[in-house]
């Protein structure tokens, strides 16, 4: 792998991961809400945001709770993304889901944020690679499965794409405070520039080097892969290349990065940054 890129590095990234679905923790109550997540919640609420739900639905209980953010908070979420229809996995048919998501382009809102991750997204690209490209330039938000529409509007569309938490954990507390406030920062423009903490240089290259710029692109491993000859490949060459990926082994894990090698994805990469991957067993 040195011999493929400049550096490599390994850092705990800014995104979440699908298993932390199961920790819904809002308090029925405004006395139990601390101070900073009230914080929090209030600065959701006054982004310009639409949500959408281009991949799998999202659970009862994260539902109810949703509902209850919104109603306290006024957080802007539409009948379409607070629908929670299963359709094979997914919250609604293709044809739905292509009309909110052409709906929250045609919005004036400046940020488009996925409800949830699980199955589906690429059903759609094929279809929105027909549309001309949007006058406006958005930012899109979004995890795992949405990877492949980050891509897709980064790439095609030449859009701001946050690898970062889907929106539907808002319900989770943990989250709310580790991986949002740096996030928010972000979108409301208080946080110009983001040092990533806890990075760990894994040859020689990366530890000899200090600085290094470039254009950051990638997100899950698996939809990476999924992505080849389609019209949201990912072109790596000349950026920066991170991945990460949730419950798959470690021999999974080596055929991918093998596959990437074999492909040709590597060739002229400036470095590779590994984010989490969680859960993997022997």
């Amino acid at each position: 792998m040195n011999k493929i890129c400049a550096l490599v590095l390994l850092f705990l990234c800014v995104g979440c991961v699908e298993h932390e679905e199961k920790a819904v923790v809002i308090p029925q109550s405004e006395d139990h809400v601390c101070e900073e997540t009230d914080r929090i919640y209030r600065s959701i609420a006054a982004l310009d945001i639409t949500v959408v739900s281009p991949a799998a639905g999202i659970t009862a209980g994260r539902l109810r709770d949703m509902k209850l953010l919104q109603k306290r908070y006024g957080i802007k979420l539409s009948a379409a993304a607070l629908a929670s229809k299963n359709v094979v996995y997914c919250s609604d048919s293709v044809q739905n889901r292509l009309k909110s998501f052409k709906d929250a382009i045609q919005s004036p809102n400046k940020i488009i944020w996925a409800m949830g991750g699980g199955c589906g997204t690429n059903m759609l690209l094929s279809e929105m690679n027909k549309w001309p490209t949007p006058k406006e330039r958005k930012t899109v938000i979004g995890f795992s499965d949405v990877t492949s529409l980050l891509l897709f509007a980064s790439q095609k569309w030449n859009w701001r794409a946050i690898h970062a938490p889907v929106f539907s954990h808002i319900t989770n507390r943990k989250l709310l405070k580790t991986k949002f406030a740096t996030l928010l920062g972000i979108l409301n423009g208080s946080v110009k520039k983001y040092d990533i903490q806890n990075v760990r240089p894994i040859n020689n290259e990366a530890r000899e080097r200090k600085t290094l710029a470039g254009q950051l692109i990638g997100g899950n491993l698996t939809i990476l892969e999924l992505g080849f000859e389609t019209c949201w490949e990912i072109q790596p060459r000349g950026k920066i290349l991170f991945i990460e990926d949730v419950n798959v082994t470690p021999w999974r894990i080596y055929r991918s990065l093998y596959h990437l090698l074999e492909s040709g994805k590597l060739d002229g990469v400036k470095a590779i940054v590994f984010g989490e991957f969680t859960k993997s067993g022997a």
